[in-house]
């Protein structure tokens, strides 16, 4: 039998991006981010991954993983990848500006709603 880590993006996903397995992702989430469980039970919402084209024949990209705490008032986007380097933190800061982006609404100037 072949282990597969966690830390590989496709297993990271393949988990905690299905609903059946919320339970997995909350207990993940108290943990990592500190959020007494309490306070994340039956309160995590999926997001969806995909990030907003540019142009219109722009292949779809996803993060690995968005999600929402609204009693915290607190969205997560999670990334992982197996190396680090300067390419990959530039594609991951793009990626991140893009969804932040897409939070924004035309002609809404309070910053409390991004």
């Amino acid at each position: 039998m072949k282990i597969i880590k966690l830390s590989r993006d496709f297993m990271f996903t393949s988990i905690f991006n299905r609903k059946e397995n919320i339970s997995y992702l909350e207990k993940f989430i108290s943990f990592y981010y500190r959020i007494p469980y309490e306070r994340v039970h039956d309160k995590v919402e999926l997001l969806n991954r995909k990030i907003p084209k540019d142009k219109k024949n722009e292949a779809y990209k996803e993060m690995d993983l968005q999600l929402l705490l609204p009693y915290e008032n607190l969205k997560i986007n999670i990334e992982l990848n197996s190396n680090s380097n300067q390419g990959i933190i530039n594609r991951n800061i793009i990626f991140l500006c893009k969804m932040s982006a897409s939070n924004y609404k035309e002609g809404d100037s309070n910053y409390s709603n991004i």
